[in-house]
């Protein structure tokens, strides 16, 4: 199964001719997904060729503008082409209220069901589920309330050998634990572990957006780091002084948590257009943190 991402825009406030303004597409399990929309977002996905009407959910981190200021045209322009599938979006509460106020003020109404939830935006914690997936949302610090999004497949640590469990006589519990590689009591007192009946499957992938805070090494340490590591690297060290005033990250503290985390890799993105050449960024970042990919408009990976 898939789970692919692509940068559509990874500029800060301000785009460049070469860098658009903060939106990223997830296609995981044959599923889409857009990590917010700022302006133009919707040019950006015609050119990747994304399957526009197949968006499920769209998840904003905040409400600065150059991170949700897109949803208009994308979404009008998904009802022009005949949109007919719900779209969920998850966004601060004055989001929506942008949104709501903006269709009003010109008579906009959406041919498709459009839910957004605010609530769970502003609870956090696990904000969405489907058959396959788990996506939680994240405090981060920064000039407003703000939430990164940590995207986990939902998949058994092991593969069980059919003819191998039914030499034993196990519950429906204990197959479940066993599944998750967890070894089980039998009634013989006798512990069973799940390498005696089955497999280790593939490792569950995770992918991170973090985008616009300071540093919070603290965020993920309740649960396992995520694979990949989106993280903003809007300064570097030598405006270090205007990342902490900005409540924003140089590319050398995104690597610190990428290190500190045990991810496998970390891509920068949401740089300063004070930077034309971000090379510098990736410099700095990798004397830290060596597995560390600079995000550009069109950038590509799968996990």
């Amino acid at each position: 199964m898939n789970f692919e991402v692509c940068i559509l825009g990874c500029s800060s406030a301000i785009p460049t001719a070469e860098r658009g303004l903060s939106a990223q597409w997830l296609e995981i399990h044959h599923q889409h997904y857009l990590l917010d929309c700022g302006e133009g977002t919707q040019i950006r996905i015609r050119q990747e060729g994304l399957p526009l009407q197949r968006l499920s959910v769209i998840f904003i981190s905040h409400a600065h503008a150059d991170h949700f200021l897109g949803l208009p045209g994308l979404l009008s322009t998904m009802d022009l082409l005949g949109r007919k599938k719900e779209l969920t979006i998850f966004c601060p509460e004055s989001v929506q209220l942008f949104l709501e106020q903006y269709w009003n003020s010109v008579d906009f109404k959406p041919s498709f069901p459009i839910t957004i939830d605010s609530s769970s935006w502003k609870s956090g914690g696990l904000i969405y589920s489907a058959k396959s997936l788990q996506v939680e949302a994240i405090p981060l610090k920064h000039a407003v309330p703000c939430r990164g999004f940590l995207f986990r497949e939902i998949r058994d640590a092991f593969t069980l050998n059919k003819l191998k469990l039914a030499a034993f006589d196990l519950s429906i519990p204990q197959i479940i634990e066993l599944k998750q590689g967890n070894d089980v009591c039998l009634s013989n007192g006798v512990w069973l572990s799940a390498n005696q009946v089955g497999r280790a499957g593939p490792k569950v992938r995770s992918y991170a957006y973090l985008t616009d805070t300071r540093p919070v090494l603290q965020t993920l340490l309740k649960t396992s780091a995520p694979m990949v590591l989106y993280h903003e690297s809007t300064f570097s060290e030598k405006h270090k002084d205007r990342a902490k005033k900005t409540q924003h990250s140089t590319a050398y503290e995104a690597a610190e948590i990428a290190d500190k985390w045990g991810v496998s890799v970390l891509i920068l993105g949401h740089y300063s257009v004070r930077y034309p050449n971000v090379n510098e960024l990736l410099e700095e970042a990798k004397t830290k943190f060596n597995n560390t990919h600079l995000g550009f408009n069109g950038y590509r990976l799968q996990l």
